[in-house]
């Protein structure tokens, strides 16, 4: 037997894929005890533990080790047994890193920005080994505007070239990057009305399966008296002019700070803006304006239709009708066909034009979903129209304009795809232009080009309850008188009131005694600051109120009770023992019956406060009306002073003082005879009878054993005074107490 001692090097490292061993050792045999090697023997390598993965391994003594051991040539290892003198550790540390997920911001533009890559951050304190990659895929998503953490599932894995995994080796930190969407500010508008507005700056022509090609130039205009100026119009102020003649009020509207030229619908002739001449479509090309203000009708087609509408026909119009036919119903033949089949069951042969042009709006509103975070691969389909309603149907604005503007064709309906801005203005407030959105036109016969929503409910949701209402009982009803927004935000809430907007309607529920009811409201219209109706901007809900009606107070005020105690409660001695301090029940009418119901017999004080504090528990009343219905429920009590220099705390209306008795014992006289004890256990009440069933408990403990005179004084430990029920009140007496006298004659 051979008996080493290693001695390694290190017994600490950091990863590094190399074995951490022990190479050298001193042979320590003991010849007394081991054998050691024999001649020529010697020892080419002692096989000791090693460790390369992070961990640690520990070496015990006395534990038996593999060698390599030779004769000359001869390998004799099998000879021998090789013993571990001495006791360690081998350690090896995890290599300390910090994974980060990449950050990266764009302007927005309704796709989600994300970016999978991860790295190994400079600020971590090793490395990775050469050879070894980090695989990991950061799953964070921003579509809209603002910031949010580049996600990662925190399951890094490093691998070698052959794929192998070595995250063990590797002590992992995580740090998210920052994901950034930012909207560019293209213009600043401000409105004298409210609400959604749509600023237009470019609408296109024929389809193409994935994209539109360039609307075009009509080379059509008409002259237009407005104020006794005549104006060469483009036919893009038809509808306006229609509106005008119906009696619509135009809202001013200044766009300033335009990095793009944009123009509302629907504008009129006042201001200084470039007005489109010839059916410029390309509004970005009109003009260099950045800063101009113009007028323009608050009207949704969708919403309002032509049936309120004046017709106008300005001088060339059915020219330009039948170029709008030649050029805005135009659609590939398998387009029309794939359309025209989603359609088959939608009967629209007795359908007005307005109700055709809604229903195509709402069909595809409802046969898809708006999220700008849609399948991208939609945007190389070869037919974005087709493709969107039957296959993908998640897109944002521009899909379902471009499959509304290509089912309005297929049906016959002219219609063109725009782009442009929409705003939700608040009125007389400068709101940012930097949404960018995509809508449709359709060309109405005899009335020109209308705007439509193709994405969005043209509709703002809004729940509408009574106010809650609430007041003390004065035997009138309640009823509720104002509505409210319910569970609105706070833009919504900003709407409402920068914008004068007001809501009425039919109220239901009536309260007149104490409780409450929920109240209800029909019919609601929301009215402008001029009183208008636009009840039809929004989709209205309803929810219910509450109607309240708390008890009124009676304050009153009450006679003093001070009795001594005579073992019952305190009570009146005549009926009016009250008198009525409020003002507005005593001008009711009504009638007030009162009944003491104080139950406490033993000496006590009862102030006004006290009372106050549970006067339910003192007194029992009643409130009858003029027909003697019992309206009782609908009242409370309440004391209050009959005086304003008496507080309530000094308002003692109850005092119980206790009952003045005097007790005497017996007294005794007799001829002394040797060795006789005089007593007498007698007491009695000998001023002041004791309380109704009260019953005296008491004894004389005097002794007298020789000839003279003594007092005979009273047991005071035995002294007891109690009631029928056997309970203790000698509390409720002031007690004073005369001694009787024992006496011994010769």
């Amino acid at each position: 037997m051979i008996r080493v001692k290693p001695l390694p090097d290190e017994t600490i490292k950091l990863y590094d894929g190399l074995p951490l061993e022990c190479i050298n050792y001193i042979d320590i045999s003991d010849s007394a005890n081991d054998e050691g090697l024999i001649g020529n023997h010697r020892i080419i390598e002692i096989n000791f533990e090693s460790i390369t993965d992070a961990g640690t391994i520990e070496i015990k003594p006395d534990s038996l080790k593999p060698a390599v051991i030779y004769d000359g040539d001869l390998r004799v290892d099998h000879n021998y047994e090789i013993v571990v003198d001495g006791e360690y550790t081998l350690t090896v540390q995890k290599r300390s890193i910090i994974v980060e997920s990449a950050s990266a911001k764009k302007e927005y533009d309704g796709r989600p920005l994300r970016a999978s890559d991860c790295s190994i951050s400079v600020n971590s304190e090793h490395t990775l080994l050469d050879g070894h990659t980090l695989d990991i895929v950061a799953h964070g998503s921003q579509t809209e505007e603002g910031k949010s953490s580049n996600k990662m599932n925190n399951d890094a894995k490093i691998l070698d070239g052959n794929g192998i995994d070595y995250s063990r080796n590797y002590d992992i930190k995580y740090v998210e990057g920052t994901l950034e969407v930012y909207k560019v500010v293209v213009a600043n508008v401000q409105s004298t009305e409210g609400g959604r507005i749509y600023l237009k700056t470019k609408s296109y022509g024929d389809y193409n399966g994935d994209s539109f090609g360039p609307a075009p130039a009509a080379e059509r205009s008409f002259r237009y008296n407005y104020g006794g100026t005549y104006h060469t119009c483009s036919f893009m102020l038809w509808s306006s002019i229609n509106l005008l003649k119906s009696n619509y009020t135009e809202n001013y509207i200044r766009i300033s700070n335009a990095t793009t030229y944009m123009l509302p619908y629907y504008m009129t002739f006042g201001g200084n803006y470039d007005m489109p001449l010839y059916n410029s479509e390309d509004y970005t090309t009109l003009s260099n304006k950045t800063d101009y203000s113009l007028y323009y009708y608050n009207y949704n087609y969708a919403l309002e239709g032509t049936s309120g509408l004046s017709r106008y026909t300005p001088s060339g119009y059915s020219r330009y009708t039948t170029w709008v036919y030649d050029n805005y119903i135009n659609i590939p033949n398998d387009t029309k066909s794939a359309l025209l089949a989603l359609v088959s069951d939608i009967d629209f042969s007795d359908m007005t034009t307005d109700e055709r042009i809604s229903a195509i709006a709402s069909f595809v509103k409802n046969t898809a979903v708006y999220d700008t975070n849609y399948d991208e691969s939609l945007d190389s389909s070869e037919d974005i129209a087709v493709e969107f309603l039957t296959t993908y149907k998640v897109g944002s604005s521009k899909h379902f304009a471009i499959a509304t503007t290509m089912l309005y064709r297929a049906l016959g309906v002219p219609a063109r795809y725009v782009e442009g801005y929409r705003v939700e203005a608040v009125a007389n407030q400068k709101t940012e232009v930097k949404d960018k959105y995509h809508w449709v036109e359709v060309f109405v016969d005899s009335y020109g080009w209308m705007q439509i929503e193709a994405a969005l409910d043209e509709k703002i949701d809004i729940f509408v309850k009574p106010e809650d209402d609430s007041k003390i009982y004065d035997g009138t009803p309640l009823t509720a008188t104002n509505a409210e927004l319910y569970g609105a935000s706070e833009e919504l809430k900003k709407l409402f009131e920068d914008n004068g907007y007001k809501i009425e309607g039919t109220y239901s529920g009536e309260i007149i005694d104490v409780g409450s009811i929920s109240s209800g409201i029909t019919d609601v219209r929301i009215l402008d600051a001029n009183g208008n109706n636009i009840t039809y901007r929004f989709n209205v809900n309803t929810r219910t109120g509450i109607l309240k009606i708390t008890p009124a107070t009676i304050d009153i005020s009450v006679f003093n009770i001070y009795k001594p105690y005579d073992g019952k409660p305190a009570r009146y001695d005549e009926d009016n023992f009250f008198s009525v301090k409020s003002e507005d029940f005593i001008k009711s009418g009504f009638e007030l019956k009162l009944v003491e119901t104080f139950s406490e017999v033993n000496v006590h004080e009862l102030s006004a406060t006290a009372i106050n504090e549970s006067i339910g528990s003192y007194f029992d009343f009643s409130v009858t009306n003029d027909k003697g219905d019992d309206i009782s429920r609908n009242f409370r009590l309440r004391l209050v002073s009959p005086s304003d220099k008496l507080s309530l705390d000094d308002y003692i209306v109850v005092r119980i003082t206790p009952r003045v008795i005097e007790l005497t014992t017996g007294s005794s006289e007799a001829q002394y005879i040797e060795g006789a004890v005089l007593e007498n256990k007698k007491v009695y009440v000998s001023v002041g009878p004791l309380a109704e069933g009260d019953v005296l408990e008491a004894e004389a403990i005097g002794q007298l054993n020789y000839i003279g005179k003594t007092d005979n004084p009273i047991d005071l430990e035995s002294l007891e005074i109690v009631n029928a029920n056997g309970k203790n009140v000698t509390g409720n007496y002031h007690i004073t107490i005369r001694h009787g006298t024992l006496t011994f004659t010769e």
